[in-house]
């Protein structure tokens, strides 16, 4: 009898708890914490931009190493198509990545996409902040397409402390206006272009100068099994259907020989590139060429501040210079 009423206690507290997180996340729906708020509206202007280039084009697309590390005026130039930077958010799954994306490319268009690593963590087992926050408040309709195991993984995935600290964030004053700012460092290209800093920030610079990736030092471990192979395949597959030339290439990233002490340095690019290959998925240079030194970085290992974003691109050309150099652009 003793134990029966335990365990109608357990379930009990249980079935209250569920209520509650179930009930809080009701709230959340529909609202969002200041950095949703940001990530939508970023992808918003990324979409308006998307819509007002005229096919053939080029899109970058990507996590922040897109928007600060590349130069879509600077293709655009050396190519005379129209490139927009589509670059979003690494805390982005590439499923959710390429579901944002593919309204906005069309038969004949360019896709080169410079993942940074953790893109290519399995989908499935880390639920990233952006495929938890944003189909909850703005894009309900993905979680069409999940599968219902994945579902409940995205849905579980909102904490107790998470949904709090969402009800305690919303309505943040001033938002608009600070938006608005923001966009005035981009260009009508995409490039965020307000970041001329060298070695401003010495605590920032002290920072990135020890941070190490934790994919490539094994901390979050990438593997053959991981789901995002698949998805990546299935991408793939769409983009030759539609007509879209699909190119992969490696995020620039801040050297640092502390990389070589960790055989998942050079185990995983080998695994990308083994991946990416066995699908018929071109990739574009070489892993590890894609380091810059310190003084091209401003915030973080992914950031490059203007001269270094320069200096990437322009190496982009030239890795691109012989795939583009059979297109006919109306523009060129």
């Amino acid at each position: 009898m003793h134990s029966i009423k335990l365990s109608l206690s357990f379930l009990l507290g249980l079935s209250s708890a569920f209520g509650l997180w179930y009930g809080n996340l009701q709230f959340a729906s529909n609202k969002s914490d200041i950095n949703t708020i940001s990530h939508y509206n970023l992808w918003e202007y990324r979409t308006k931009l998307l819509e007002s280039k005229v096919s053939p084009k080029m899109v970058l697309c990507g996590g922040s190493n897109v928007t600060f590390s590349t130069r879509a005026y600077m293709i655009e130039k050396a190519f005379g198509l129209p490139v927009v930077n589509a670059g979003f958010n690494a805390g982005t799954s590439f499923k959710f990545l390429t579901w944002l994306i593919k309204p906005y490319l069309k038969s004949g268009d360019i896709l080169l996409m410079p993942l940074e690593y953790n893109l290519y963590r399995d989908c499935r087992r880390h639920i990233e902040y952006n495929d938890r926050e944003l189909p909850l408040s703005y894009y309900p309709e993905y979680y069409q397409e999940m599968d219902s195991l994945l579902w409940v993984r995205t849905l579980l995935s909102h904490s107790y402390r998470h949904i709090f600290n969402m009800r305690m964030n919303l309505g943040i004053p001033n938002h608009d206006n600070n938006f608005r700012l923001l966009l005035s460092h981009y260009n009508s290209n995409g490039d965020f272009i307000n970041n001329l800093r060298k070695n401003e920030n010495d605590e920032l610079n002290a920072k990135i100068r020890v941070e190490l990736l934790k994919e490539l030092t094994g901390e979050v471990m990438i593997t053959p099994e991981s789901a995002t192979w698949r998805e990546i395949e299935k991408f793939s597959h769409w983009c030759k259907k539609e007509q879209i030339s699909l190119y992969f290439t490696w995020p620039s990233l801040l050297e640092n020989p502390n990389y070589k002490k960790y055989s998942q340095s050079s185990y995983l690019p080998s695994l990308i590139e083994r991946k990416l290959i066995s699908m018929d998925i071109t990739i574009l240079g070489k892993h590890e060429n894609s380091f810059y030194p310190e003084e091209y970085f401003f915030d973080t290992i992914y950031h490059m501040n203007e001269v270094g974003a320069a200096i990437r691109t322009q190496q982009l050309i030239h890795l691109l210079e012989p795939f583009l150099g059979n297109f006919s652009f109306p523009n060129s």
